[in-house]
């Protein structure tokens, strides 16, 4: 979230808390009851995911999932700190800024520098 919350002024977005209250809700056949239909939709998701890795090959997966995970890593070491949002960590909004930066709004922002670590990684890989 760009923290705009649709208006024209930024807010700093508070960390996520779930209180012992909300957690014990959470534990209630009536959260249970209102969350069922997700449950079935991720349990199918879930089935289906095995029976892809399955037919992938879990070895195969696996070294596809380890270098997704390290490709992950170097794009958020890479670009984390160069993605500019509408609205600055410490609230400043700076929407001129982000739209160079971010396909639309808040949505992809960061995209020049991961496009440019993109060509990086297709160049080498064409080169071996």
């Amino acid at each position: 979230d760009d923290g705009l919350g649709g208006g024209d002024r930024c807010a700093l977005i508070p960390k996520a808390y779930v209180s012992d209250e909300t957690r014990a809700f959470f534990r209630t056949d009536t959260w249970r009851t209102f969350t069922y239909g997700d449950e079935v939709l991720y349990g199918a998701a879930d089935r289906s995911l095995d029976a892809t890795i399955e037919a992938v090959g879990k070895e195969l997966f696996r070294r596809k999932l380890e270098e997704h995970r390290r490709l992950l890593a170097v794009a958020q070491q890479r670009c984390g700190d160069v993605a500019v949002f509408p609205c600055s960590k410490t609230g400043v909004k700076q929407v001129a800024k982000s739209r160079k930066n971010c396909y639309v709004t808040d949505s992809g922002c960061g995209y020049p520098c991961l496009d440019k670590l993109s060509k990086e990684w297709s160049r080498k890989k064409s080169e071996k």
